[in-house]
């Protein structure tokens, strides 16, 4: 049910799976055990039969996935309330339960034959696993995230910050110098006018524009994390030729001088 259908009992309806239960009372908004256990009742054997491939059926499964992935933030933010109270014991199994959830999901609902079309929900798996420590599910995310050939530059940036976060400075690395030179291309061709300027897709030319300032501050903690200083400090003077004014690169300049 859209939330445009609600008809103002938003507080009174109660998620059991595909299905809202209109309560008496004020809800959670979720029913976790009814939930849980309605999903588990479900039989996902079909998905290997040529039924698969119908768009309808696939819609089907892909609103059980949603279901699964609203009961992981519903246990993932019971997580996080009870760690910021440091009740550690109850955590740890609220932990538990948000990875339980996350892999029945991908058991249930591979990625091959039930493709994940919706990157940013894609992305939100590994987020949740990465919230809860496991940091391995995270990468293996990215790492499917990254062959995708549809992504946009906003992902892109968004993955090598990723990779950045699990300290897999190579992988960011390579995906930013990447960026970073299709940005130089692109103001290249449009610097040059003519012909070159009409090829410029200004859509995607806005994209670059837009996470230029991430794609280069990324940059530079990657060179220094790899300790290619040589290449941190030639970026930084390129981009300060163009920002004269950024007092914070010029700090970070003038330290890294002074440490020769």
């Amino acid at each position: 049910v859209s939330p445009g259908n609600h008809i103002g009992l938003e507080e009174y309806l109660e998620m059991e799976g595909l299905a809202y239960r209109l309560r008496p009372f004020k809800t959670k908004g979720i029913n976790a055990d009814r939930m849980e256990k309605n999903l588990n009742d479900y039989t996902f054997n079909t998905i290997n039969n040529p039924i698969s491939s119908i768009k309808q059926y696939t819609r089907i499964l892909q609103n059980y996935r949603s279901a699964y992935m609203q009961l992981a933030v519903h246990h993932f933010m019971d997580f996080q309330k009870l760690q910021s109270v440091n009740n550690n014991e109850a955590a740890d199994i609220k932990r538990a339960k948000v990875e339980e959830v996350l892999d029945k999901m991908s058991e249930n609902l591979p990625e091959n034959p039930i493709r994940m079309d919706n990157r940013d929900l894609h992305y939100q798996v590994g987020r949740l696993y990465y919230g809860v420590g496991n940091n391995q599910k995270f990468k293996e995310v990215l790492d499917e995230l990254v062959a995708r050939q549809d992504n946009t530059v906003r992902h892109r940036v968004e993955y090598a910050q990723s990779y950045l976060e699990l300290e897999n400075y190579d992988t960011s690395l390579s995906i930013l110098k990447e960026l970073y030179s299709g940005y130089n291309s692109m103001e290249a061709k449009i610097l040059s006018g003519g012909r070159e300027q009409k090829k410029v897709d200004k859509k995607v030319w806005n994209q670059y524009r837009n996470n230029y300032p991430d794609i280069v501050s990324h940059l530079i903690i990657n060179y220094r994390k790899l300790e290619m200083v040589d290449e941190a400090r030639d970026l930084l003077t390129t981009w300060l030729e163009r920002n004269p004014k950024d007092k914070e690169a010029q700090k970070l300049i003038k330290e890294m001088e002074e440490k020769g």
